[in-house]
């Protein structure tokens, strides 16, 4: 069967969510962490590497929402 461009990456993001729900079940703490971003999902591997679970909470309506708003800025600066 063919899977659509899009279709992988939502088969890809439900292999991680049932992993980290099995993994969950032997965790010993939750980490809250601000922000979806590139660190944010660092600080969640680093999190995970300890054997607690990450609660990633983020502002914006999607991941990396203020990444947009920071390229704009640089890319100001940058033509100033």
């Amino acid at each position: 069967m063919l899977m659509a461009e899009g279709d992988e990456v939502i088969f890809i993001a439900e292999i991680i969510s049932m992993f980290l729900e099995i993994r969950k079940m032997h965790m010993t703490k939750t980490v809250a962490i601000l922000g979806a971003g590139p660190v944010g999902f660092a600080a969640a591997v680093h999190v995970l590497e300890r054997n607690m679970a990450p609660l990633i909470i983020e502002q914006g309506s999607q991941v990396a929402t203020g990444m947009g708003a920071r390229a704009n800025v640089l890319q100001l600066a940058v033509q100033h």
